[in-house]
């Protein structure tokens, strides 16, 4: 009996093992630290990966066309220490120190950046940031539009994007108006970091869903794109503006006719009380000249007498 469980003890002894290969995790359980499963467990009201735009601007209590905290401080971060990195945005740097960046922004953590000594490492943060929004930089709306545009001549491409600039929302507009100046100096420094507008178009269009020619385009006549956003119209709202136009002429030419006609009316009404008038009068003096007749044929009578 007793060798019946000391077998019966041996498989299972191995059983255990087994299962501890499989599930590696099940053997530490008991020692797990109680904050490691809150990293996987996050509270969905501090996410700032994978969450849209405005709503985490909304969260952030930012100003008006201010984009999400992140984006300003991996970006200052790199315009200060990693523009002239040599291969910056194409080297991935650390994946573990990224990751654990992410985990920090998404636990509403106050993130000092200061402390990354790898400028490779931020450019990732950013990357894996716009890798992981739920909707394209543009919308989802342009998608197919952007493919249809990258094949246009260059005058019909800067005219399109300017177009589509304007009309994504505040948040998205703000985050390019940081993003692409910073990828144009970035470019300008291409002797030394080796990344200039085709190298940083060819990185970033897979996240951004952007062809690289156009946003080759966007990096380089960034100003042109940022600065038109108020003197560049839409058709639709210059046709609404051409409308309303010809609706305030058409108003005026009612009210000039108007006037016209009322003028006119007036100049008849005049004309009829002045012939009115004056037929009175007329019907007057034939009164008088009548009377007087009569008066004489009275007189003469009576001189007769």
């Amino acid at each position: 009996m007793s060798r019946r469980n000391s077998l019966k003890d041996f498989f299972t002894g191995i059983k255990k093992k087994i299962n501890e290969k499989k599930n590696p995790k099940q053997k530490n359980s008991q020692f797990s630290n109680p904050s490691d499963s809150s990293d996987s467990e996050q509270d969905e009201s501090k996410l700032v990966f994978g969450v849209p735009l405005q709503d985490v601007v909304d969260r952030e209590g930012a100003l008006e066309e201010t984009p999400p905290r992140i984006i300003e401080q991996a970006i200052t971060y790199l315009e200060e220490k990693g523009k002239f990195e040599e291969g910056i945005y194409r080297l991935s740097g650390s994946i573990r120190q990224r990751d654990r960046l992410k985990k920090r922004y998404n636990r509403g953590e106050e993130v000092s950046l200061d402390e990354v000594k790898d400028e490779n490492t931020i450019a990732s943060l950013i990357k894996l940031y716009f890798r992981e929004l739920p909707e394209p930089i543009l919308t989802r709306k342009y998608t197919i539009a952007l493919e249809e545009i990258s094949g246009y001549d260059q005058q019909k491409q800067m005219k399109a994007l300017i177009r589509i600039y304007n009309s994504i929302p505040d948040v998205n507009r703000a985050v390019l108006k940081w993003l692409l100046p910073h990828l144009n100096r970035v470019s300008l420094n291409s002797e030394k970091n080796k990344m200039d507008t085709h190298n940083l178009a060819i990185v970033f269009s897979p996240t951004l869903h952007i062809p690289p020619n156009l946003l080759a385009k966007m990096i380089e006549k960034w100003i042109d794109i940022v600065c038109n956003e108020e003197s560049l119209e839409s058709e639709e709202l210059v046709n609404e503006k051409e409308q309303e136009k010809e609706k305030v002429q058409e108003k005026v030419q009612e009210d000039v006719e108007i006037n016209q006609n009322e003028k006119e009316k007036k100049k008849v009404n005049e004309r009829n009380v002045q012939n009115l008038n004056k037929k009175e009068k007329e019907k007057e003096k034939k009164e008088e000249i009548v009377e007087e007749k009569n008066s004489l044929s009275e007189l003469e009578i009576d001189n007769e007498n």
